[in-house]
Parts: structure tokens; sequence; C-alpha cells
């Protein structure tokens, strides 16, 4: 049994150590820019806008940079390309952050907390070895522990809104270990163990499912009534660099 809930905006999930998702928020802070000649009249290529939601916009850097924190959190993800599926991935889960991070507090969000950043190196192998596999993707330490803080932020904020307005009846946990659990044992072919023994897990289960619908439920109402403009969509057959086409004139 798995007690991680299903939410619209858990996506990635970091290590279960900082007990978090690590949702598609850390890469490469920026691509190499294209030098201005003496020739060019147009400026050098930076950035460009993809999405705005609420007046703020979101760049194509930040797409990319989402999209290879989901490849360096997702297990057997070895690749040295974006392709353009993984950028609308990633726009989307950006999307639903931006929603998310401006019903916040202001200044709530911060570095991932020294103690959960220590378990994760330590998971990892070490800082050296985190450091190595993060470079694998593009991405930095710095980067790591700033993106994968941010979405810590917005869970606890999210825990914290909707976990008191939630309550696991006795009657659910006795449907669950009946329906599910029983059940799930037969097929395996494994003793089950009495529901006083499992209630614990099974209330856990429960109560991480309710939180992801209740969070479903609110990011849907956010979106309802946000204002949200694509301005590119990732479908066009082009990589991800070739469509950072956008230009600063001079």
């Amino acid at each position: 049994m798995n007690p991680r809930r299903p939410s619209a905006f858990v996506h990635y999930w970091l290590p279960a150590s900082i007990i978090l998702l690590t949702t598609a928020a850390a890469g490469q802070c920026a691509f190499h820019p294209r030098r201005r000649s003496q020739n060019n009249a147009h400026g050098k290529t930076l950035d460009r806008v993809v999405a705005v939601v609420n007046r703020r916009p979101i760049l194509d850097s930040q797409v990319r940079q989402a999209a290879w924190y989901r490849l360096f959190s997702t297990p057997n993800e070895h690749r040295t390309a974006l392709r353009n599926l993984d950028c609308r991935a990633a726009l989307h889960h950006l999307i639903l952050e931006r929603l998310i991070a401006q019903a916040m507090p202001r200044g709530a969000s911060s570095p991932l907390p020294e103690p959960q950043w220590r378990a994760w190196a330590r998971q990892m192998g070490g800082m050296e070895h985190l450091r190595a596999q993060a470079r694998k993707y593009h991405l930095t330490t710095g980067q790591l522990r700033r993106l994968a803080g941010r979405q810590y932020a917005m869970l606890r904020f999210m825990d914290g809104k909707f976990n008191p307005q939630i309550h696991i009846s006795a009657a659910a946990e006795r449907k669950y270990y009946q329906q599910i659990y029983l059940p799930m044992c037969r097929r395996k072919h494994e003793p089950a163990a009495a529901l006083m023994r499992v209630r614990p897990l099974i209330r856990t289960i429960l109560r991480q499912q309710a939180l992801g619908r209740r969070e479903q439920a609110w990011i849907m109402q956010l979106r309802h009534h946000a204002r949200i403009g694509k301005l590119g969509h990732y479908g066009d057959g082009k990589t991800a660099r070739q469509r950072v086409t956008a230009r600063i004139h001079g």
C-alpha cells in the first residue's frame, strides 16, 4: 500500500526522507545566449515568455529547468536532450506552481531546510555524489536546494490548509480494509494482518487521498479564476533550444 496522495500538483517526488515531491522546478538556470555580433542589428537571443499567469510571466528557461528537474527525479530517465513532451509537462506544472505560490503568504518559500537537505544528500550517497548526479542533468546543488525548498514550502502550506478539514472515520477504515487490503493480500497469496495492526497505514492512505482530492478541487478553482495565457506550446517538432527565438532589441 502506498501512502502517497494523488494530486493535480504532485507530479515529481523527492526522496521519502524529505517527505515531498520533487516537483518540476529545477534545472540549468539559463541557456547560453548567442553573442551579439557587430553585424547583428537585432541584438542577442536571451529568453522568451511562454506563458503568463495573472500577469506573472513564465520563461522558456524556467520551463526547461522544470523539465530537467523532472528527469533528474525520475528513475531510469537518462537523457541528454529534452523532448517537447517534457517541456509541455513542465509548463503545465509551472502554471500550477505559480497559482499556488500566488495564494501563499509572501516570503513563505525558502531553500530546503538544512535537515532535509542533508538527509537527501545522505540518501544520494553524499554531497559529492549528489552534485555529480545533478551535473548530468545540467543542474547545480544550489538550484536543487532552492527549487526543492519552494516545493517543500508549497506542500507544507497545502497540508496546513487542508489537513484540519479531514476526518477519517472508523467505517472508512473498515471499508478500505475489507474492499482493498484483504483482496490485495489474497491476490498476492500473503497472510492478512488484523485491522488493528494496519489501521495506522490505512488511516495515512485515506488521509493522503482526501488531501489529494481537496487540493485538486482547490487548484481547479484557482485555475477557473486565473488569467492564464500560453504563448508557446512546444508541439511543433522543434527542440527546446530551437524554440528560443525571442530577441531583445538594443
